[in-house]
């Protein structure tokens, strides 16, 4: 079994900005995050999404979506 792989996310909406700087204990550089799972056809991000609960995304678009990401 390899590592976990996280990834973290932020983009330039309202709703980032404000999850960035509402954090009871100091502002975040970003706003949200998923775990990457690897599978046959590619590596994608399992995360939740609002509206949606938990979602697996595509990598490529996961990325695409947002502004700025880091992978640890």
């Amino acid at each position: 079994m390899g590592a976990l792989r996280v990834i973290y996310a932020r983009s330039h909406t309202l709703g980032g900005f404000w999850i960035r700087h509402h954090d009871n204990v100091a502002p975040s550089r970003w706003s949200h995050s998923g775990a990457i799972v690897d599978r046959p056809d590619g590596p994608y991000v399992v995360e939740a999404q609002a509206f949606h609960g938990v979602v697996t995304t595509s990598l490529e678009t996961f990325v695409g979506r947002y502004a700025k990401t880091e992978i640890v």
